[in-house]
């Protein structure tokens, strides 16, 4: 985040900057000079730099004010701005100019493009939005939409939108969770954004080994089969007596079902392998059919323990060391 401090600031003809102009100041930080310390109790300094004398006198930003009080100055001198790292003003990320602004919940700004979100959106923004401006310089400031999301969602959520990557932000996986529902209340579709190709599909799937029940829980919720079935990989060592109720109503009845019928198939399969002897082979004057029977029992004793033990997860260096203690 790129932080602008906006404490007492000034403008042209020794004017004081009403605090609605915060905004502005984000992409502008040009437009303000920090006062001394000496000047504090002052209210005023000479202005030098900035704006030429041509734009102030068109700008319709600054108005005259009634010198602050030592308590407003107290109140506003730590007041910031933060601009998120990927989305700001002059980025790359699209060839048109930003011309929206949406501010998260903890105030960091994200420079957007109108197009670009209603065009992923089915809702206008969760209805936040209505046609693009027509001159997106000038309606900048009043295109500023505040979010209750916090900016580490927000940037996910973005991210998915605008098809980029955020693994460089290292979003952790509740992040990520909180990110899913977001992107459904504003109006995205998780058929689109949650498959396979997208970054945020991958992103997902490499927190499944660390919260496997917790990410198929989710892909699940959302019946996003692809997700879930590749998630569903590391819950076999998952006991599943451990699904809390509400860890299953939020699975669902149907995903349920397949993670059920994945441990019970997953020992079928192992039984149906190993249970049957191997076929013996025809008569030879060193081995006959009476000198194969006892590796046919061996195999029979050594398989009975493999299955006994046998539980979907289980390592094959499990069966190798049951295999040399039994037989």
């Amino acid at each position: 985040m790129t932080l602008y401090p906006l404490n007492l600031i000034r403008g042209h003809n020794n004017c004081w900057v009403p605090a609605s102009v915060l905004i502005f100041a984000a992409f502008r930080p040009d437009f303000f000079l920090p006062l001394k310390s000496d000047e504090m109790t002052l209210g005023c300094a000479p202005f030098s730099g900035g704006l030429a004398d041509d734009e102030l006198s068109n700008s319709a930003l600054l108005y005259p004010t009634p010198t602050p009080s030592p308590t407003d100055l107290a109140a506003d001198s730590d007041a910031v701005a933060s601009v998120s790292t990927t989305f700001f003003l002059g980025s790359s990320i699209d060839p048109l100019e930003s011309d929206l602004i949406v501010s998260s919940s903890d105030a960091v700004l994200f420079y957007l493009h109108t197009h670009v979100i209603l065009s992923a959106s089915d809702n206008a923004f969760d209805f936040l939005l209505s046609a693009p401006p027509k001159s997106p310089s000038s309606d900048m400031l009043q295109n500023i939409i505040h979010v209750p999301e916090p900016s580490a969602v927000l940037n996910v959520v973005l991210h998915a939108i605008y098809n980029i990557s955020c693994a460089h932000h290292a979003p952790s996986f509740h992040t990520l969770e909180a990110a899913v529902p977001s992107l459904r209340k504003y109006g995205m579709s998780l058929e689109r954004y949650m498959s396979p190709s997208t970054p945020l599909y991958s992103l997902l799937l490499s927190h499944a080994p660390l919260y496997p029940l917790e990410l198929y829980t989710l892909a699940a919720s959302y019946d996003q089969h692809d997700l879930a079935a590749s998630t569903s990989a590391h819950l076999l060592s998952t006991p599943l007596d451990s699904l809390t109720d509400d860890v299953a109503r939020r699975i669902g009845a149907r995903y349920l079902k397949r993670l059920f019928f994945l441990h019970i198939h997953r020992v079928s399969s192992l039984k149906h392998l190993l249970l049957p002897p191997p076929r013996p082979h025809p008569p030879t004057s060193t081995c006959d059919l009476e000198d194969q029977k006892p590796i046919s029992r061996a195999w029979t004793l050594a398989a009975a323990y493999l299955v006994w033990d046998a539980r979907p997860g289980m390592h094959i260096f499990i069966f190798i060391f049951i295999l040399s203690f039994r037989v």
